[in-house]
């Protein structure tokens, strides 16, 4: 990014990509360089009223990154009044990180209400109607006020997450599928509270079946199972709960093609609202990390769901989740074609192909630090071709761990 300065705030350390006269007419050798000399600072100052530098290619130093940062600021006053490339204001940052950390204390206290819920259905107590409904209700709310608000709960999830935070986040994602489509509130609230419940019956599974890290015994599956009927005889047996809700806990692992459980089931008699559950439950599952098996990255989550679709699942369904999530779903890494790469963060409807990314490597592959936010919207013209996304890339390949960035960026500071 250029940024506009006057000379008298240039610093030694900071990369001077243009100045305000032709360089012919200054007695610089080289257009764009380090400013590492005093005396080149002397002679800038005495010719030029201000220059503009690249904050990529300066020093990271802090104090010459504050200097930058405050001229960023001027942005909105009209003191900048040119640029290659504008980064998404702090106060929006700020802003995100505030309302991430007001979704972490509501998620922690929906998973700690979920927890009790399990307890009961653990010692075989009957499940409370009403506890469940509270649960849901506040969690439909959130999403619908943020359609982002189901993947971030997703994606600040624990890498060793239990049963309850698999049931909420499976929850928020099948919300927001279910608005996707264009479903009655009513039925929104079915989905969202069937999802909350689908796993509940999995808490009569030995624990070390379900953290063994290793392919499971025929004997240990069928154990594994039976946790669908299970869950949704208990909700029959306490009442009170729509037919559709018991439909959904039963069959969320039924297959188009009958290869599912418990009952075999096949296309025609899988209801869309079970498998807006199960297309959820799925791809949540694949970008967890279990004691077996990686997380994979949503882009390749989503690559495989969509693969998947001919024989486990309606088509239709599986692409309006991933029109729900976006071509390039919160977290995404992608490299843009001059080589910086960065985290997706944010997107507008609108503008689904120029999202907002954090950015952790410049173009030559530096470490970007402090990192920054990048609003490709903000780009229009073929001057910012280069600042386009190239593609999605696989965190492994430059050994980045996306969770951890995010937490790092957006939950601790």
């Amino acid at each position: 990014m250029k940024i506009k300065l006057d000379t008298g705030s240039v610093r030694l350390g900071m990369f001077v990509a243009e100045l305000d006269r032709p360089w012919l007419e200054s007695p610089f050798l080289f257009q764009g360089f380090l400013l590492d000399d005093p005396g080149d600072l002397d002679q800038l100052r005495d010719i030029c009223c201000h220059v503009f530098v690249d904050d990529l290619r300066s020093s990271q130093d802090p104090a010459i990154q504050d200097v930058l940062r405050g001229a960023m600021g001027g942005l909105r006053s009209g003191r900048v009044n040119r640029i290659n490339v504008e980064f998404e204001e702090w106060k929006g940052a700020a802003r995100l990180r505030q309302t991430l950390a007001r979704l972490k204390d509501a998620t922690t206290q929906t998973r700690e209400r979920m927890q009790e819920v399990l307890d009961d259905v653990e010692q075989g107590r009957a499940i409370e109607t009403q506890r469940t409904r509270e649960v849901v209700s506040d969690l439909v709310a959130r999403v619908t006020r943020n359609p982002h608000t189901a993947q971030w709960i997703t994606l600040l999830k624990a890498k060793d997450q239990e049963i309850a935070q698999h049931c909420i986040n499976v929850s928020v994602l099948a919300a927001m599928l279910a608005r996707e489509l264009g479903w009655s509130d009513s039925l929104v609230n079915i989905v969202s509270e069937a999802a909350m419940l689908h796993d509940a019956g999995m808490s009569r599974v030995p624990e070390w079946i379900r953290s063994k890290p290793g392919p499971l015994t025929q004997r240990e599956f069928q154990l594994v199972k039976m946790h669908p009927a299970y869950t949704a005889r208990l909700l029959g047996e306490a009442g009170g709960y729509d037919e559709r809700i018991i439909d959904i806990v039963r069959h969320h692992h039924e297959r188009n093609d009958g290869s599912g459980y418990p009952d075999a089931l096949v296309g025609h008699e899988i209801a869309d609202y079970v498998q807006v559950v199960a297309i959820a439950d799925v791809y949540e599952s694949m970008t967890t990390e279990k004691p077996y098996e990686p997380a994979l990255a949503p882009s390749v989550a989503l690559t495989r769901l969509h693969s998947r679709a001919r024989n486990h699942f309606s088509r239709l369904l599986v692409e309006a989740f991933i029109r729900a999530l976006g071509i390039y779903p919160l977290s995404s890494l992608v490299r843009l074609r001059n080589g910086a790469i960065g985290i997706v963060v944010s997107s507008q409807e609108e503008n689904r192909l120029k999202p907002v990314l954090l950015l952790v490597r410049d173009e030559k592959g530096q470490k970007v630090w402090p990192r920054r936010m990048v609003n490709l919207a903000l780009f229009e013209g073929d001057r910012y071709a280069d600042w386009k996304i190239d593609t999605i890339i696989d965190p492994d390949e430059i050994g980045l761990d996306v969770r951890q960035v995010l937490i790092e960026e957006f939950m601790l500071r």
